[in-house]
């Protein structure tokens, strides 16, 4: 049997492995070594696929600038230097202000551990630092190591860190631009003040702790969904990712605002929850009890089409 997906045919056989990418299904290797139904794109279908991969790789560039935005405003302030968006990896690139942002940091942690706010241990010193590194040589390499191994000793994840290299020759902004984000929440612990992106963080992190109000939480849990309700503030609620006002009706009822009009809140959790799934075990007279005879009803909402 053969059927069309994406961009290629696939023969589908016993011999054929297919795995499925953002793409379509791209055919593997079969058992003989060879690629199995494998149709080559037209030259019309080659131009567009590469004219969406710049496409992407460019809205990606563009989504790191308001972030290097905030880190340049926030690296002058905290370090007392000239940065910007246009020159933030030309800045940066040498590890020196790295290294000099670590000791910035390393003097509010020891200063926490000795006014007694901060009970955990911390390194005893920040990282060593070439100050006249030149951008692409080996001091540079050097002092983006040392700023690493220094992110490392206060518990930073592997994953959060950039490599030296992606630094040195400017390859990889995204890896830089997480770590300095991590770093920052780091220097906020210990009291430095942080970049707006993450003063925005802390921010939600505040909201979604407030907590629901018993009646809300009781009809929540009654239709087992309490955990897809935040309370954003007064009255202000997020249920199901949609952003609702609920308030007391005579103090017994909870109403909320729907359009141009009100609907109770059990109404309204039962007819937006996104998926019911029951189980239905349907029995035949004279066959054995087995999974054959199972089926999954799904309950869920539907946007009719308008009649034509």
């Amino acid at each position: 049997m053969t059927f069309e997906r994406g961009n290629y045919d696939v023969i589908d056989s016993p011999m054929t492995k297919v795995v499925e990418r953002d793409c379509g299904l791209i055919p593997m290797m079969n058992g003989h070594g060879k690629e199995a139904g494998l149709v080559p794109l037209s030259k019309e279908e080659s131009q567009k696929e590469d004219e969406m991969t710049k496409r992407l790789h460019v809205l990606q560039e563009e989504s790191l600038e308001p972030l290097k935005e905030d880190l340049s405003e926030w690296l002058a302030k905290t370090l007392n230097i000239d940065i910007s968006a246009e020159t933030f990896m030309d800045v940066l690139d040498n590890g020196v202000c790295l290294c000099k942002l670590a000791q910035v940091i390393q003097q509010k942690a020891q200063e926490c551990v000795a006014n007694g706010t901060c009970t955990e241990s911390i390194p005893l010193k920040g990282p060593r630092c070439k100050n006249n590194a030149p951008s692409g040589s080996w001091f540079a390499r050097d002092n983006a190591a040392n700023f690493l191994t220094w992110c490392n000793s206060h518990g930073m994840k592997q994953e959060s860190m950039f490599e030296t290299e992606y630094l040195v020759s400017q390859t990889d902004q995204k890896s830089v631009i997480n770590c300095l984000l991590e770093v920052a929440r780091l220097g906020y612990k210990f009291g430095l003040e942080p970049p707006n992106i993450i003063k925005m963080e802390t921010e939600i992190e505040e909201e979604e702790e407030i907590p629901v109000s018993k009646p809300i939480q009781r009809i929540a849990f009654n239709c087992k969904c309490h955990q897809y309700i935040k309370k954003l503030g007064d009255g202000k609620y997020a249920i199901f990712g949609k952003v609702v006002h609920i308030r007391f009706l005579q103090n017994r009822h909870i109403m909320v605002r729907v359009g141009g009009g009100w609907d109770t809140l059990e109404n309204y959790l039962e007819h937006h929850i996104p998926k019911q799934v029951f189980e239905h075990r349907r029995d035949i007279h004279g066959e054995p009890r087995n999974d054959v005879n199972k089926y999954l009803y799904f309950k869920s909402q539907y946007r009719s089409t308008s009649a034509s």
